[in-house]
């Protein structure tokens, strides 16, 4: 999972992430998230377009 949050610092704007519960995976990147300073710029974002199978893992300056 940690491997992820990596993944989406190293992107331009973040990655998807297919999921079968949104709410369980969010939970634990907000976890992770809490643990590990570095993960603070990103934000976890239901897909509007998969709101049931996917979460967008996205920097904070790229969501405006």
């Amino acid at each position: 999972m940690i491997e992820l949050l990596y993944k989406a610092l190293e992107e331009e704007i973040g990655v998807k992430v297919a999921t079968d519960n949104v709410e369980r995976l969010r939970q634990k990147l907000y976890r992770l998230r809490k643990e590990n300073p570095t993960f603070e710029p990103l934000s976890f974002v239901t897909s509007p377009t998969n709101p049931n199978g996917e979460i967008w893992i996205v920097k904070r300056h790229a969501e405006s």
